[in-house]
């Protein structure tokens, strides 16, 4: 199971790692890790995270617009011609006018989505302020789930994942298992030889297909 022990980065700054028969996740301010006999279901969703929210909109809005009306009107003095100073008092206007409305429209348009139960804020919001991602959980039958965010694009590595995930747990032996299946029909020379194998494959070393090859090599020795 070599393919297993291949440490798979992801943009959003987790790492994922297999050692010592658990699925090791890293991020910058979480750690966390599965053993290889607890690993559940692996899903992953497409989900949008917002950059802002519709508030914080609605504020960029009024401050930016009162900082340019701020601006316009300190200039409309400055200037020398009557001409361009009137143009600057009506821009100031304006700007100062379109500030206000617009602020207004996002900030009551959110009150009038969240009390009627629309979804026309979360829309926009959706689709103009927010990242799309992937939502990737691996499940534990602890239930300590590990969850994490992928960028859009990294849906090779989402899938890369997953197969690796259900490989392990298809081909995952517990060695108290091992041994007990084995323990009874097998000398004991034979049964370490088995251990070590099953050792040398939960660490990558060999394939799937070269570890059923000598088991079944050693069983046959026995028969």
């Amino acid at each position: 199971m070599a393919e297993t022990l291949k440490k798979i980065g992801f943009n959003t700054g987790v790492s994922i790692d297999f050692v010592n028969n658990q699925v090791l996740v890293t991020a910058s301010n979480y750690k966390g890790a599965i053993d290889y006999k607890n690993l559940d279901n692996y899903t992953y969703t497409s989900i949008y995270v917002p950059r802002l929210s519709f508030i914080a909109v609605a504020a960029r809005i009024f401050l930016g617009g009162g900082f340019l009306s701020v601006f316009l009107f300190a200039l409309m003095f400055k200037v020398d011609s009557e001409e361009l100073s009137h143009f600057l008092g009506v821009l100031t206007i304006i700007v100062f006018l379109a500030t206000i409305l617009f602020s207004g429209l996002v900030f009551y348009g959110f009150i009038f989505n969240a009390l009627l139960g629309f979804n026309i804020a979360d829309k926009i919001v959706q689709n103009y302020f927010s990242n799309k991602r992937w939502f990737v959980v691996i499940g534990n039958k602890s239930g300590n789930n590990i969850q994490f965010y992928a960028i859009i694009d990294e849906i090779e590595k989402v899938k890369q994942l997953e197969k690796i995930i259900s490989d392990i747990k298809k081909n995952y032996i517990p060695e108290p298992i091992l041994q007990k299946e084995v323990t009874k029909s097998v000398p004991s020379d034979y049964l370490v030889e088995l251990t070590k194998l099953n050792e040398l494959y939960q660490q990558g070393i060999l394939t799937e297909a070269e570890f059923t090859n000598k088991k079944t090599e050693i069983l046959n020795r026995n028969s």
